[in-house]
């Protein structure tokens, strides 16, 4: 799995989703490994996000890292 520096979120995302997949990661463990990937402003974004996000699925922490890092206002939301 590629670290996420906070370029190309939709390409991150696919990418860690096939890794998960492959490796069998539960759905409860997905935040936690992505946590492991994030270098640079992704870290700090992460960081402060997970202080009001304690029990945030994947599907929510995509959606975040989208709204912070894509390239368009994804979800009308920045």
């Amino acid at each position: 799995m590629p670290e996420f520096v906070g370029e190309d979120p939709m390409g991150w995302i696919a990418t860690a989703e096939r890794f998960f997949d492959v490796q069998k990661i539960y759905s409860s463990d997905k935040v936690q490994w992505a946590f492991m990937r994030m270098e640079g402003v992704a870290m700090l974004w992460f960081q402060s996000w997970c202080l009001e996000n304690l029990d945030a699925d994947w599907e929510t922490f995509t959606i975040a890292l989208m709204r912070r890092f894509g390239k368009r206002n994804y979800g009308g939301v920045v």
